[in-house]
């Protein structure tokens, strides 16, 4: 994720749950702005406390209804759903001016003094 925005990925959310000791859950979901497979769960079978761990997948990106349900206690939230935003390809383009810019670093002695800045920035 990117910061807080909710995107979609392939291998979904992991979601802890409360709910009554020991009590099935149920969870369902359906995309609201548009049509879209439903919302996939993954719910472990056999934790004997009130705490559930869950796999929440959304097939696709939209506004989602989230209902759950365990005996008589129910919990519906809306949530927004960004695209998949994956990272930018980097060109052969990218790679030769970053080999030219590593070697003309080290050349110039600069090396060292530029690796402090970055570690620096970085923390």
């Amino acid at each position: 994720m990117d910061g807080d925005l909710l995107q979609v990925r392939e291998e979904g959310f992991k979601v802890g749950w409360f709910r009554p000791a020991g009590a099935m859950l149920e969870i369902i979901g359906q995309r609201l702005d548009a049509e879209a497979p439903a919302l996939e769960s993954d719910i472990p079978c056999c934790y004997p406390t009130r705490f559930q761990a869950t796999g929440i997948y959304f097939p696709s990106e939209g506004c989602w209804e989230v209902n759950a349900k365990a005996e008589d206690e129910e919990l519906s939230f809306v949530v927004w759903v960004e695209p998949k935003i994956t990272s930018p390809q980097l060109t052969l383009q990218h790679f030769i001016v970053g080999i030219f810019l590593f070697f003309r670093l080290r050349e110039r002695s600069e090396w060292r003094h530029f690796e402090d800045r970055v570690q620096t920035k970085m923390l």
